[in-house]
């Protein structure tokens, strides 16, 4: 068998004891572990050659500076591709097909690559974002500790949909939440006080949203007559009464007494609130009768009439058109009406029932629109509820309740007074209605309390039925609204 082709290598090829500028044969077998490259390998023609081919390609490409891919015209310019100076080893897979136009490199978090469509980037200043539309929750990096702009640079404007959301300062997650109603006729604005406000003072609004630091509270009015006796303003009349102050006309702050009995308001009741200083009466009062109007209200009434008085204090009508203020709660005998003209300060005591220091110290009026429904045989409350705190342990408390009350028919509804959830009446309360149907029935509970107490006290009216399952109603009628009202009176 003929031995393998020998190849002559002549003189001029070894330099040095290496063999230079050999021409290896294409179908030539190379060991490439007896090749060890010392220089640059370049083509012997530039860009006609190729490392592999599609049939014969290499496993690897190592590299240590760059790959460097030079522009494919003419020029000398290039791209490189490098890694960096240190790093831990990963690999990229590029996506199996083509992109469409202005599809970006997405990696999947395992190295492989995929065409996505992306969008228009923002700079580290965003100053070049014309919108915004966020599809997921925008969270800080870290807890409680990045800001929304600062004292020198502000946004102009929060805009909101639900709410605004502040949690707690301390450890937890309770939060308070500020949110608009869910139904608006219009946009309003509230711009709050420049400076911070005083203790016990209440943000009020002057009708154009400007807020501002108010000391609240309201003055409380009474206005004594004798029926047939002109005073002031009162001609002797006996049905039409103008009064000194002005009240609030609908506003069910206005208690009417005649020989003491509280009067009920309505066109087929006892008087009707003609205008803020005038009360009418539908039948002609006895020449004699003792007749008390008493209110509360701002020193500023709602038609803008200006009253006397003081806020948080008692204004006291004393027979001429000046008023005398009862500063703080009245616990004394000497905060008697003294200059009547009726005569001595001990004929007026007598004449509208002061004696023994029994008199109106405090009034507590209040209202709801709220319709309430139970069907419950247990007595529970309805929205009508009110609080008030009596001056001394002797006081007695007088709770004069209004309101519509019905059965949904067949059965009966009960209504009752409670202080603190305890029912003050009967075992059926103070007022009970049996209907066929659901007939709203002007109902009025009226009861003297004596809770020997100086605590805040909670009054409430209650209603439950006597068949479980049923409907017991105690408020609005349907299809309308009315006020349910009570007046929670401090006698002392």
């Amino acid at each position: 068998m003929p031995g393998p082709t020998k190849t002559q290598i002549e003189g001029d090829q070894i330099v040095a004891g290496s063999i230079a500028d050999l021409e290896i044969s294409a179908t030539a077998a190379i060991q490439i572990s007896k090749i060890s490259i010392n220089g640059d390998m370049l083509p012997d023609t530039n860009n006609t050659r190729a490392l592999g081919s599609a049939a014969d390609t290499f496993s690897n490409l190592y590299l240590k500076t760059g790959l460097i891919l030079m522009q494919t015209g003419a020029g000398t310019n290039g791209i490189t591709i490098k890694s960096p100076a240190s790093v831990t080893s990963y690999n990229l897979i590029l996506p199996a097909a083509q992109g469409a136009a202005s599809t970006f490199l997405q990696n999947d978090g395992s190295g492989n690559l995929s065409w996505v469509a992306g969008g228009s980037g923002a700079n580290v200043s965003l100053s070049n974002l014309s919108s915004v539309a966020i599809n997921t929750a925008l969270l800080p990096g870290v807890d409680n500790t990045i800001a929304l702009g600062n004292s020198t640079h502000n946004f102009s404007s929060l805009f909101l949909k639900t709410s605004l959301i502040m949690q707690q300062t301390g450890l937890g997650t309770n939060a308070i939440s500020i949110q608009p109603p869910s139904s608006m006729a219009s946009s309003y604005s509230l711009v709050l006080p420049n400076a911070q406000g005083g203790v016990s003072t209440f943000l009020q609004n002057d009708g154009s949203g400007n807020l501002s630091w108010s000391a609240g509270g309201g003055v409380g009015y009474r206005e004594d007559y004798i029926v047939g006796t002109a005073l002031n303003n009162y001609t002797g009349s006996t049905t039409v009464f103008n009064l000194v102050n002005a009240y609030n006309v609908g506003g069910h702050t206005l208690i009417v007494t005649e020989d003491g009995d509280i009067q009920t308001l309505g066109a087929s009741a006892d008087y009707l609130e003609t205008n803020s200083t005038t009360v009418t009466f539908n039948y002609a009062l006895v020449v004699g009768q003792r007749v008390s109007f008493i209110f509360s209200q701002p020193p500023t009434s709602p038609s803008g009439i200006v009253n006397s008085g003081t806020i948080g204090n008692l204004a006291v009508y004393s027979g001429s058109t000046t008023i005398s203020s009862i500063t703080g709660s009245v616990s004394a005998n000497s905060q008697k009406i003294t200059s009547l003209a009726n005569g001595t300060a001990a004929q007026d005591a007598v004449t509208f029932a002061q004696v023994s220091g029994q008199r109106i110290l405090q009034i507590v009026p209040i209202t709801t629109t709220t319709q309430t429904v139970t069907t419950s045989a247990t007595f529970g409350n309805t929205a009508l509820v009110g609080n008030i705190t009596c001056a001394s342990t002797a006081s007695k408390v007088l709770i004069i309740a209004t309101g519509l009350l019905a059965s949904s028919g067949g059965f009966w509804v009960y209504a009752t007074l409670a202080r603190g959830g305890t029912n003050l009446g009967a075992a059926q309360g103070f007022q009970a209605q049996y209907g066929q149907a659901i007939d709203y029935i002007p109902s009025t509970m009226v009861y003297l309390d004596s809770p020997a107490s100086t605590a805040s006290l909670a009054y409430s009216v209650q209603i439950a039925v006597n068949t479980p399952g049923n409907n017991g109603i105690w408020g609005a009628g349907s299809g309308t609204v009315t006020t349910q009202t009570m007046y929670l009176v401090e006698i002392g």
